[in-house]
């Protein structure tokens, strides 16, 4: 697809990820060391290495020395807390989830989620996940519960061509129609699938983690 603009048209993406990578952090801390070491881990960042709470999600290298210089070998048990709060979703990583993950990493280094992105006439799209290299990321959703259409991927790949995105992905709730993946196919669209939305929004917190190397998650 065509480039509607520079990379500054991208809208300033909400707080999803690092909610959910806040809460994990919180959650960890707290199943091993109670609300009292959560308290002073916070107290003892800011102190030593000028890190607020509100700031871990956007320096986690910065959390991540702190907590090991704090806590030596031991940091590694509240990492995996940390990790397992965050990726808790049933099921295996898939062959897709990897390849995906493989291309985000190969073709940029910035990635938002969610983001709003503006199209060539000022029509502002909402994708769950959107990379540096135009790379639009897309929950769809069969209504009450059936498959997902080919109406719902002519939709998103019409909003992903007006954005100017290089590359479509979609994840199917729950699962993609025959039809559905034909037009896919015919589009280029990578399409991947999960049982519900709360699993695909998982999916993409995973994405995010992985790319960002979130305490070596894979």
């Amino acid at each position: 697809m065509r480039s509607v603009g520079p990379l500054e048209k991208l809208g300033a993406p909400t707080v999803r990820f690092n909610e959910a990578l806040f809460n994990a952090v919180e959650a960890g801390i707290r199943e091993v060391l109670g609300e009292t070491g959560l308290q002073f881990i916070y107290g003892y960042l800011e102190r030593n290495f000028s890190l607020k709470r509100d700031e871990i999600p956007e320096k986690l290298e910065v959390f991540s020395g702190g907590l090991e210089t704090l806590l030596g070998s031991g940091a590694k048990v509240v990492r995996q807390r940390i990790y397992n709060n965050l990726f808790s979703y049933s099921g295996e990583r898939t062959d897709r989830d990897k390849e995906f993950l493989s291309f985000l990493r190969k073709v940029g280094n910035c990635i938002h989620s969610p983001a709003a992105v503006f199209g060539q006439y000022g029509t502002k799209h909402s994708f769950d996940l959107f990379a540096e290299y135009r790379v639009a990321v897309k929950i769809v959703r069969g209504g009450s519960g059936r498959e997902v259409g080919p109406e719902e991927v002519l939709k998103a790949f019409t909003e992903a061509y007006d954005v100017g995105a290089n590359e479509v992905v979609l994840i199917a709730v729950p699962r993609m129609g025959e039809k559905a993946r034909r037009l896919a196919d015919r589009y280029r669209i990578r399409w991947m699938e999960a049982p519900s939305v709360s699993q695909a929004r998982r999916k993409i917190n995973w994405y995010c983690a992985s790319f960002l190397n979130v305490f070596g998650a894979e």
